[in-house]
């Protein structure tokens, strides 16, 4: 896949998911040094979880919600064990929030 056509893909679900418009909260999960960056964005009971990791390991932090349906993902999607939350190396996902 070319830039470009990831571009197009995230412009897309970013108009068609509400959680990921301006008007949403925007509720860092993950605060510290290094990785992974992850954040939740909720709107009217809805929220999606922004997982970020541009590291060469896996990164890990905790998360108490369930998760739900991937709505995009870059070389690997998050995935939980427990309440621990892993998010694979140089990778990205947008996931719904139960």
């Amino acid at each position: 896949n070319s830039i470009l056509n990831t571009v197009k893909r995230l412009i897309k679900i970013r108009k068609e998911n509400i959680e990921l418009q301006a008007d949403a909260d925007f509720v860092p999960v993950c605060i510290h040094n290094g990785y992974p960056f992850v954040y939740k964005r909720s709107i009217n009971g809805k929220s999606i979880l922004i997982c970020l990791n541009p590291s060469d390991k896996d990164a890990v932090c905790w998360l108490e919600e369930e998760l739900g349906e991937v709505i995009f993902e870059y070389n690997g999607v998050c995935r939980k064990d427990g309440k621990k939350l892993i998010v694979p190396a140089e990778s990205a996902s947008y996931v719904r929030v139960m």
